[in-house]
Order: C-alpha cells, then sequence, then structure tokens
C-alpha cells in the first residue's frame, strides 16, 4: 500500500513539474515596448539579449526572454538602427492593446496562419498585430518602418497567407470574447481532477482494509 501511495505522488508530482510554467524569467517588455523603428539601441540593453545567428550579414537578431518562454521578443538591427520589432504581449497588457488595435480602423492587410493566428497590419502605419482568431487577444504587436503593403507580404507577412480585406469577418470589438479554453487552464483542471480521483482511490483503498477511523460508540 505504502509503495503504490509513493508511486501515485511521484506520478502527481510529475505532472506539475510538466505543466507548470517556470516563474523564475525576466520579462523586457517594458524596457523593449519603448523602442522605435529606426531608433538606436544601447549596448547595455543589447547585452540584456541573446545575438542568433543571421543569414545577413548586414542585419543582427536579437532576442529577449518575455512571459511566453515560446515566443522571446525579437528586434532586427541594421546599421546600428533598428529595423524590426516584435513583442509578445504580457497578460497585465491585453486589454490595452485589444483596445489599440480596435481603435486603430480599417486594416490594410488580413494574414491568417494555421486558422489560430491572424496578422492585422497597418504597414503605412508601421505596426501589425498577431491575434488569436478574429475576435481573440492580441498575442504579439510589431513595428517596423512605414512601407507599401506589397513590401509587408514579402517581408514581415512572408509566414501568413494574404487574403482580402473582409469587414464582415475582420471585425474585432471589445465586447466579443473568446470561447476557446486557454491552455493553462486545461492543465489546471487536468491536476484538480487527477487529485480528486487519487483521493477517493486511496480513500476506498483504505476502507477496504478497514484502516478508516472506526465511527464514535453510541
Amino acid at each position: 500500500m505504502k509503495k503504490r501511495l509513493l508511486e501515485y505522488i511521484l506520478i502527481y508530482l510529475l505532472m506539475c513539474k510538466l505543466t507548470t510554467p517556470s516563474l523564475a524569467v525576466t520579462d523586457y517588455f517594458q524596457e523593449l515596448q519603448k523602442i522605435e523603428p529606426l531608433s538606436n539601441v544601447s549596448s547595455d540593453l543589447l547585452q540584456k539579449g541573446k545575438e542568433e545567428p543571421s543569414t545577413d550579414l548586414n542585419k543582427k537578431i536579437y532576442t529577449f526572454t518575455s512571459e511566453d518562454y515560446s515566443h522571446p521578443h525579437i528586434l532586427h538591427i541594421t546599421d546600428n538602427k533598428v529595423i524590426f520589432i516584435q513583442l509578445t504581449i504580457p497578460l497585465s497588457e491585453k486589454e490595452k492593446y485589444k483596445e489599440d488595435l480596435n481603435n486603430a480602423g480599417k486594416p490594410e492587410l488580413i494574414l491568417p496562419k494555421a486558422r489560430s493566428e491572424i496578422l492585422v497590419s497597418f504597414p503605412s502605419k508601421g505596426i501589425a498585430y498577431i491575434i488569436e482568431g478574429y475576435v481573440g487577444s492580441v498575442l504579439r504587436v510589431q513595428k517596423f518602418p512605414q512601407k507599401e503593403s506589397s513590401e509587408f507580404i514579402k517581408s514581415e507577412g512572408r509566414n501568413f497567407e494574404f487574403v482580402p480585406y473582409n469587414p464582415k469577418t475582420a471585425s474585432i470589438s471589445t465586447n466579443q470574447r473568446s470561447s476557446q479554453v486557454t491552455l493553462v487552464n486545461w492543465q489546471w483542471l487536468i491536476l484538480v481532477v487527477f487529485f480528486v480521483a487519487l483521493l477517493i482511490f486511496l480513500l476506498r483503498r483504505l476502507r477496504k482494509k478497514g484502516s478508516v477511523i472506526p465511527p464514535s460508540l453510541s
């Protein structure tokens, strides 16, 4: 019985480890969001990031940790000037950036990718938003020098599929909410169900072995 109980505890701890994200991560969002395209970046800030391999000898690529470990902040620099910024929006800033998107007006381009992500872009304004579905939250924001839509499709939008603007499907409202349950919520739900099932199983085993506390004598 003790051996079986130990096995269940180890399984539970392993699930917690696999499904709980690390909290010891520095998010450089606040520092990076102040940077504007074609501006200079201090060497002190660049030292906080990680320089990534670049196929363009004239361009340096830096990544910085964010709340989402799978999507770090990205900085492209050419001739000591920033030519591209991609920021992963932290949870505390999502409502603000969703309002910014709602107030930005008619999108110039709508570029979907694998259904789950859509690039809503304003190339003439030098900004684009990657959102979770047409009515989802803002996942990431891109900033770059102002350019034509055709140029944007070949550069920042090259990993997305071009579709014409459709106001019926592209309408984004703060009053609409995504019905999708987030991955984190699912992870917690799995842990709770597992833990409850484990407790029920252990109580039943204890009753079968006569280890429960006997009722008080009348």
